[in-house]
């Protein structure tokens, strides 16, 4: 639902939580001008990346605006809407719907494939008017919804990981090599591989969760086909591929808070490198996983934290900000970096 990368899991206090927030808040509010209201419920982590991937190539420094994002009635605080890159990953966000819907019609379920087909009805406004401004910017939208509609060519017995996977890997690739060309001439030949990179891992991560799903439903999956052993090598070469390139990536901003992402990126994602489970054991252990954890909102997008009050550990009192209408996102962060967890929630949508 939320996308491959993963956001950076620093206290809410740190300069990396105050830039992620503008990015992911910044982009909730661009959906909702932009297509309306119920629109703001399509962000995610991977546009998100794919806005922060932006901002940190610019030449200039994205203006931010004072505004709120789910919560009117909180202290507004400094997000980034008004940009070229926000209009763009919105129109990704808004066409990524569109291209899970058109998959979804395929399956085999009525009830799956008719909800679908609706979705896709009601949001037809959106997807014209998202693919309007993708063409506006110059973006090669026939080549990539060719190499999608490749898909279920690509999926048969003796295809290999790479190659079932190719569809979205090279959509995620022009997706985000579009993307510098929005921001200079010549943009970084990095970008391409990031996008293809993430593109194939996206597409594993599906092929993994699914795999006991497609099983009971006899529908296609890689790993009905190849040994795992294989599997967790494709991965492990996609993930040093997408760090590598970012790492390379001259980014004249915002290092550290890419670097984060990518950090929690693969530390989240190494159940991938491990045989399926069932989604009740899965649930277990992943619960069991939160449990031990001891960093400040590693399962959720924080837009903000609860009143904080005076620090256990040194003393002193912080400023108040506003709280999420959901509840509490994070309920006590203090100066010291001491925290209690988030469980769950995502203050935007």
């Amino acid at each position: 639902m939320f996308g491959f990368t993963q956001s950076p899991t620093a206290c809410c206090q740190t300069r990396a939580h105050s830039v992620y927030k503008s990015h992911f808040c910044g982009l909730s509010c661009r959906l909702r001008r932009d297509y309306g209201h119920s629109a703001r419920f399509l962000v995610n982590r991977d546009s998100t990346f794919l806005s922060l991937i932006g901002s940190s190539l610019s030449n200039s420094p994205q203006a931010n605006e004072s505004s709120t994002c789910c919560n009117p009635l909180a202290n507004p605080t400094p997000l980034l809407i008004d940009s070229d890159i926000q209009a763009y990953s919105a129109a990704v966000a808004v066409c990524g719907l569109s291209a899970k819907c058109q998959d979804d019609q395929q399956d085999h379920r009525y009830s799956r494939a008719w909800l679908a087909k609706s979705v896709l009805r009601a949001t037809t406004p959106w997807q014209d008017k998202a693919l309007s401004t993708l063409n506006s910017l110059g973006f090669p939208t026939q080549s990539t919804l060719t190499h999608l509609g490749q898909q279920s060519e690509r999926e048969t017995p003796l295809s290999s990981f790479q190659q079932a996977a190719s569809p979205t890997a090279h959509a995620y690739q022009n997706i985000f090599q579009h993307l510098g060309t929005i921001l200079c001439p010549k943009p970084p030949s990095e970008l391409a591989t990031i996008g293809f990179s993430l593109g194939q891992l996206v597409y594993l991560q599906d092929a993994h969760a699914d795999y006991f799903k497609d099983l009971k439903r006899d529908h296609y999956n890689p790993l009905r086909y190849h040994p795992h052993s294989a599997f967790a090598q494709t991965v492990e070469q996609s993930l040093s591929t997408f760090q590598q390139a970012l790492a390379a990536l001259p980014t004249l901003r915002h290092r550290d808070v890419l670097d984060a992402i990518q950090l929690q990126t693969s530390a989240f994602h190494e159940e991938l490198l491990q045989p399926p489970l069932p989604s009740s054991k899965r649930k277990k252990r992943k619960k069991k996983d939160s449990s031990q954890s001891t960093t400040c909102c590693d399962t959720c997008d924080c837009c903000c934290c609860a009143d904080l009050l005076e620090c256990s550990s040194c003393s002193k009192s912080n400023d108040t900000s506003s709280i999420c209408e959901l509840g509490d996102c994070c309920d006590g962060c203090d100066c010291c970096g001491n925290c209690s967890c988030c469980d769950g929630c995502s203050c935007c949508n």
